[in-house]
């Protein structure tokens, strides 16, 4: 989402049952964030899921190829601890199958 850095999340269908949509040639797709105030909403940037050593990985190499884009992928101030949180959330369902995270973690 606009504003924010790459969050811990998973693909969930919207209320209007959509995984993905396109508008403006963009394709946005639905996720449920977490440790985000249970909330979902649709994003444009997503990536493939990897561990936090992985992730921390293509962030140093994003950065070093584009400064400017620090904040997408280094969250700030009280939004750091949320963010440690939402990751360590998000890698204990690594073990789990797709129903079992939507029973699991699906607002």
């Amino acid at each position: 989402m606009a504003g924010f850095p790459y969050w811990p999340c998973f693909v969930t269908r919207s209320s209007d049952g959509d995984y993905i949509r396109e508008a403006k040639n963009k394709i946005s797709v639905h996720v449920q964030f977490f440790n985000w105030n249970d909330e979902s909403g649709w994003v444009t940037k997503t990536m493939p899921w990897c561990s936090v050593a992985e992730f921390r990985r293509f962030a140093k190499e994003a950065i070093k190829e584009d400064v400017s884009c620090s904040m997408d992928w280094s969250p700030v101030g009280k939004m750091l601890h949320k963010w440690k949180n939402a990751a360590l959330q998000a890698e204990s369902t690594v073990h789990l199958s797709r129903k079992e995270r939507h029973k699991r973690f699906l607002v």
